[in-house]
């Protein structure tokens, strides 16, 4: 189910998508006029959505007035929860890999566990955590390189069951609540892409933790020449900050 869900969302808030169907439609229409039209279209999208200096101004203005982070300065909270789909765990070998730009999710709770800040950590839905359909569990590999990496086992809470930003809300709170932990003692670590839909989450489940935004986009450089180069890259990034434009006016909707 959750492979069929990816597909559909792909289709409905994929840039690449639009124009491939814009392209087939252009060919397909028997329609002179609107074959026209549908190319047309489909240079427009492509003209737009590789467009790296139009991606970077949009995102830099969606996010330029949001702090870096809310948490207490003489605080010490007593998790971090790490939003997952920032690695996987290679079983073979025990080797953790990054997924895209995430990985520093992982190594900014580290420091903030090493400087004292967050006393655990409570990672929720990575891959690094999964169990295999041959059985094999990759937690244990997880867990391994997080003690290299001075973070003892009995400072990790793993939620292995999470697949989305709704079941990272909910099985962390029920996990938390188990535990006599408020989430108001927590700290929620992620993207800044991504940090207003996990917080309007929680607070669809009655609960405020602090944040921590991980890549906060710096002002767009001047336009240069390379700035019209075609970036297919710039179109997944657009594919990534639709699909959180869409969470949080989803989150908006349904906590009104």
């Amino acid at each position: 189910m959750f492979t069929v869900i990816q597909i559909v969302k792909f289709f409905l808030i994929s840039p690449i998508s639009w124009i491939g169907l814009a392209l087939i439609l252009g060919i397909c229409l028997r329609s002179r006029r609107w074959r026209k039209v549908f190319f047309v279209i489909a240079c427009g999208i492509f003209v737009f959505f590789t467009n790296p200096l139009i991606f970077d101004y949009i995102n830099y203005q969606r996010l330029k007035d949001f702090p870096q982070t809310d948490m207490k300065p003489d605080k010490a909270y007593k998790v971090a929860i790490v939003m997952g789909g920032f690695s996987s765990v290679d079983p073979a070998t025990g080797s953790l890999s990054f997924i895209e730009n995430r990985g520093a999710r992982l190594i900014d709770a580290i420091v903030l566990y090493r400087e004292g800040k967050v006393k655990q950590l409570l990672i929720t839905g990575d891959p690094s955590i999964q169990t295999l359909p041959d059985g094999a569990d990759t937690s244990s590999d997880f867990l391994n390189i997080m003690e290299r990496l001075g973070v003892p086992s009995d400072s990790i809470i793993l939620d292995k069951k999470s697949l989305n930003t709704r079941e990272n809300t909910i099985n962390s709170t029920a996990l938390l609540k188990q535990l006599g932990i408020p989430v108001s003692d927590c700290v929620v670590i992620t993207n800044a892409e991504h940090i207003r839909r996990s917080l309007d989450s929680f607070k669809a489940y009655g609960a405020s933790p602090a944040y921590y935004a991980i890549g906060l986009p710096i002002p767009p450089s001047g336009a240069t020449i390379r700035s019209f180069i075609p970036s297919w890259s710039t179109a997944l990034d657009w594919q990534t900050l639709l699909n959180e434009i869409i969470g949080n006016i989803a989150y908006s909707l349904t906590s009104n």
